[in-house]
């Protein structure tokens, strides 16, 4: 099996003239039977602790908070929670115009799918670990910002 080269040598972004994150190769899914059913784990554990109610109150900021930045949208932070957080308030209005056969708790429902979501791309890869590092966003200084608003 050979092995894909070191993050070093991978291409990277330009940003202003500044390299920025690497941008390494999308690999195929080698484990799908663990990505499928860390995938369904995730789903229904996050749902259901989210829609009981058995999260305490800064637990389920911490969660969407950290949902939030670990979604790989951009290479650095500040735009990342932008896209991210408007993109999380579209989906979970337009959930509203499906017509679901049990009660659903909407907000609940999409964090569950963003958490499941990623669990299936960490667990997925060949090699976890560095798929979870690559989800880390590049942070500045100017992020400091973000906390007031």
């Amino acid at each position: 099996m050979p092995s894909s080269p070191p993050v070093a040598a991978l291409p990277t972004r330009r940003r202003g003239g500044v390299d920025t994150v690497p941008v390494p190769e999308p690999t195929p899914v080698r484990h799908p039977w663990r990505a499928a059913s860390g995938g369904l784990v995730t789903a229904a554990a996050v749902y259901a602790a989210l829609a009981g109610g058995l999260l305490p109150a800064p637990l389920v900021l911490a969660l969407g908070v950290g949902l939030l930045v670990a979604v790989p949208s951009a290479p650095d932070l500040a735009r990342r929670v932008a896209v991210n957080g408007s993109v999380f308030l579209g989906w979970v209005c337009t959930t509203w115009w499906v017509r679901w056969p049990v009660p659903v708790d909407h907000g609940a429902l999409v964090v569950a799918l963003v958490g499941a979501g990623l669990v299936v791309v960490v667990l997925g890869s060949a090699r976890p670990w560095e798929r979870v590092s690559s989800l880390r966003p590049q942070v500045a200084t100017v992020d400091l910002l973000l906390p007031t608003g």
